[in-house]
């Protein structure tokens, strides 16, 4: 439950229009600045505490209940990577580009627990290297599916390296500062 403890600012988006915020009191006591409108709406209802006491009891579900929460890990970055995967592979999802499943790339893991065996070990090793924020899924070969023998991790500059086009790019640019930029 939020209580309003008084109006702060107007933010305004990078589309110009604006939202006006408060300082809202949760009733767990956290403060936390909030868009009015959606307090007002119900799309918001606490400072975030009730969605982490939602999460935590579906991974307690038991049986039949217990669906795609048995593995303790949902909403976590690493779930969230494989549920990326699976979307941009589906042909039916809204998320599906010309560079997946158009392409007949397909996630060869069939559930979460297939990936979550092949790759966690190698996810958390390079998070530790390399922090959690700049760990990200790449296809070794991007004409190939989502599986282990062609994913790897690799952070975002590692990543920009790859995309089309870059490889020659970059080739160009190293020419060019070893030759001089002579006409």
């Amino acid at each position: 439950m939020l209580r309003v403890i008084s109006e702060t600012r107007k933010l305004y988006t990078p589309s110009g229009s604006s939202r006006q915020m408060a300082l809202y009191k949760c009733s767990c006591g956290k403060e936390k600045e909030i868009c009015i409108r959606n307090v007002k709406k119900g799309i918001t209802k606490s400072c975030g505490c009730l969605n982490k006491k939602q999460v935590t009891a579906l991974g307690k579900l038991k049986g039949n209940r217990r669906g795609s929460y048995k593995h303790g890990m949902f909403g976590t970055r690493f779930y969230n990577i494989y549920y990326g995967i699976r979307m941009r592979c589906n042909p039916n999802s809204k998320c599906n580009s010309k560079y997946y499943s158009d392409k007949s790339i397909k996630c060869l893991w069939k559930t979460f627990e297939e990936f979550k065996r092949d790759m966690y070990g190698s996810y958390k090793s390079h998070c530790k290297a390399f922090s959690v924020k700049q760990t990200t899924i790449d296809r070794v070969k991007s004409s190939k599916n989502y599986c282990k023998s062609n994913c790897k991790w690799a952070t975002y500059k590692e990543q920009a390296k790859e995309k089309r086009g870059m490889t020659k790019l970059i080739y160009n640019i190293h020419k060019m500062k070893k030759g001089g930029q002579h006409a």
